[in-house]
């Protein structure tokens, strides 16, 4: 997949043929994201939009399009399976808070930590 920032379309082509999607960015704000949040191993796309803190996700399994709200102006978007079930969980940074939707629960966790300045970088971080 690429995501061509001058027309901001996603451009994604299959590895077993040369079926082509292509699916425009419409919204000042949006942002391009691409990850597993269906737990089939294999990568959604998506576009966060920063503005209104909308999340549209097209799944691999079904190519059902989810809708989501889960954050607010300017908040950025931090992927990450938080809650260890395989699955990325919808989650937000800003000025040091998380809000966090765990996709077991469906529940939003707000979590903070961080300054105002840093930029939130999430992995799994073992001692």
């Amino acid at each position: 997949a690429v995501f061509k920032s001058e027309s901001r379309t996603w451009e994604i082509r299959s590895n077993n043929s040369e079926k082509r999607v292509v699916i425009e960015l419409e919204g000042k704000g949006d942002i391009p994201i691409f990850a597993d949040f269906d737990g089939d191993a294999r990568a959604d796309i998506g576009v966060y939009n920063s503005e209104t803190g909308i999340w549209t996700i097209k799944l691999s399994r079904n190519n059902e399009t989810i809708i989501v709200h889960n954050g607010g102006t300017n908040e950025l978007p931090v992927l990450g399976d938080f809650d260890g079930d395989g699955k990325i969980d919808l989650s937000v940074y800003k000025y040091g808070t998380w809000l966090i939707r765990q996709s077991v629960t469906n529940q939003i966790r707000n979590k903070d930590f961080g300054l105002s300045t840093d930029l939130a970088i999430p992995s799994i971080y073992n001692r």
